[in-house]
């Protein structure tokens, strides 16, 4: 897993070829001033909160956000973006207290994008639905009436009540009867 090692203030130490390779960025470019507590982006997406809990001892799930890293100064050259959630976990010497932070992130940006496609596709598909004068209507292998647009609802006069979880072979014979 991509992973990353911050002081007890968030300035991250190391990290290891996961990470460098997540981020097509080496460690050093950041090492030693980079502070995670510090960050804007996490600050505006509202993770920081969860970060500083990690730093406070707790091991956190921190949400899913879009990070770019171009937005931070002094980085260059990495990726455009990736969509990553984290795990932030503590690592405490034998006292108790925090020695280091460790942030693993999880890459799902391949699902991002997939979910944005299929929410693009849903709207295409939806505008066509609803605007096509072409009486349509869906129905499960057995039949039965999921939706219905419009058109088919003017054309043969029923409401979405008289045909939503109706067989066809019923609303087709009713229709022919009338």
């Amino acid at each position: 897993n991509p992973a990353q090692i911050f002081s007890p203030k968030g300035i991250s130490l190391a990290a290891n070829t996961a990470w460098e390779n997540l981020w097509s960025l080496k460690h050093s470019v950041i090492e030693g001033w980079y502070n995670v507590r510090t960050d804007k982006q996490l600050r505006a997406q509202r993770v920081l909160p969860h970060i500083n809990r990690a730093f406070r001892g707790e091991i956190v799930e921190i949400p899913a956000i879009k990070y770019e890293p171009a937005q931070v100064k002094g980085i260059t050259g990495a990726v455009e973006y990736r969509w990553v959630k984290a795990l932030a976990y503590p690592v405490k010497d034998d006292k108790g207290r925090i020695k280091n932070v460790v942030i693993q992130h999880e890459d799902i940006t391949a699902q991002k994008i997939a979910e944005d496609n299929l929410r693009q596709s849903e709207a295409r598909f939806k505008a066509i639905w609803d605007s096509t004068p072409n009486a349509l209507a869906l129905s499960d292998s057995e039949g039965f009436v999921i939706d219905a647009n419009a058109a088919y609802y003017k054309l043969y006069g029923y409401s979405p009540k008289e045909v939503i979880g109706k067989n066809f072979a019923i609303i087709i014979g009713s229709f022919i009867c009338s």
